[in-house]
């Protein structure tokens, strides 16, 4: 069975074809003319004999289902109170009796809001009870998120669409592995950084497509220069971030710069510089790129009294050496050096229990 739709004069329109395209009904009209506003219908077919189609009108997401000879009545999804446009409604089956559809809603009153939606069906498509927000709204009430889509691989869900909260357009998802009921946090696809700086965008034909595990989103995003680019963005559930360590042994699967908290910072070494001491120690490759270093100093004639003297000489730094310029110690005295690493998965330690406990750098 095939199906075709489109608006005519602002209305949806479909035809369907059991002949594999060779000949078609005649044009089925969803709604009465009065009703205006149509553009933009898309179609979902269930694998079987049943369809689909969804579109916005009179500022409402519609849909009418094909039960194998005949268009039900439009069913209209809910939406959130003074929803005043919805826009990019999409439907999808993922067998049979379950369907989703995904939409933008825009809310003007009494602040504006515009958001990202899914409803869920699980009779086939012929009622969906309610809509859940897909989209966070923190930090801004006003998300203005846009464009949005679906693409399944079985059970597991992907919805995709633009947010601009962090300045030009970014390409954000979020994963359901369980066919629409539950929804992983939202993530940011697009990875290019520093995220907003550079504009993205979906069209109205975008492909998607999902298997074993995977999402595949193209986009156009500047990378190169000021003009778009087609760009790739991969969803892996296995390795979120794609910095080569897998989801279960990665502490922060959403942040390509760390791998693991840091361990005991090794190698440390003191060599002297004309009017400085070079102070350097061993890298953490295993702690991620996203480490950053804090050096711990104190003179060694106050040991006796423990590392209570100890103050921060510097803090984050970025790479794994550091130029001490400080005025040379005193005549039978010296200094000390330590240092610990730290990312965002966690501190490493000093060595010394008490430093620990009462660090000297923040």
């Amino acid at each position: 069975m095939l199906f075709s739709d489109w608006d005519s004069d602002w209305m949806p329109v479909v035809q369907t074809s059991a002949d594999g395209g060779q000949t078609w009904t005649v044009e089925n009209w969803l709604m009465n003319y009065n009703e205006t506003g149509v553009y933009y219908i898309h179609v979902a077919c269930d694998g079987v004999n049943a369809a689909l189609v969804a579109w916005p009108q009179s500022g409402k997401p519609q849909t009418s289902r094909w039960d194998g000879a005949s268009w039900s009545t439009p069913v209209v999804l809910p939406t959130r109170p003074n929803t005043s446009w919805t826009e990019d409604v999409r439907p999808l089956f993922l067998s049979p009796d379950r369907a989703l559809v995904q939409f933008a809603s825009y809310v003007y009153l009494p602040v504006e809001d515009d958001d990202v939606e899914v409803a869920v069906s699980t009779d086939g498509g012929r009622s969906f009870p309610s809509a859940l927000r897909l989209d966070d709204p923190a930090p801004l009430t006003s998300s203005g998120s846009a464009k949005p889509r679906l693409v399944a691989d079985g059970n597991d869900v992907w919805a995709l669409w633009l947010d601009p909260r962090a300045g030009a357009d970014s390409v954000v998802t979020r994963h359901s592995p369980d066919a629409g009921t539950t929804w992983d946090p939202q993530y940011r696809v697009d990875r290019d950084t520093p995220q907003g700086a550079r504009f993205n965008s979906v069209y109205s034909l975008t492909p998607a497509a999902a298997a074993n595990g995977r999402a595949f989103f193209v986009t156009t995003g500047q990378r190169a220069s000021s003009q778009p680019d087609v760009v790739l963005n991969v969803y892996d559930g296995a390795d979120l971030d794609g910095d080569g360590a897998a989801t279960a042994s990665d502490c922060n699967d959403f942040d390509p710069t760390v791998l693991a908290a840091p361990a005991e910072v090794a190698g440390v070494r003191v060599t002297p510089l004309s009017g400085a001491a070079h102070v350097s120690w061993a890298p953490q490759p295993q702690a991620g790129s996203g480490t950053a270093f804090d050096l711990a100093s104190g003179a060694l004639s106050s040991l006796h009294a423990g590392f209570a003297g100890a103050t921060c000489l510097a803090n984050s730094i970025a790479g794994t050496s550091y130029d001490d310029g400080r005025s040379t110690p005193p005549a039978g005295d010296g200094t000390y050096a330590l240092v610990r690493g730290r990312n965002a998965c966690g501190t490493g330690t000093w060595g010394v229990a008490a430093l620990d406990a009462a660090s000297p750098c923040p």
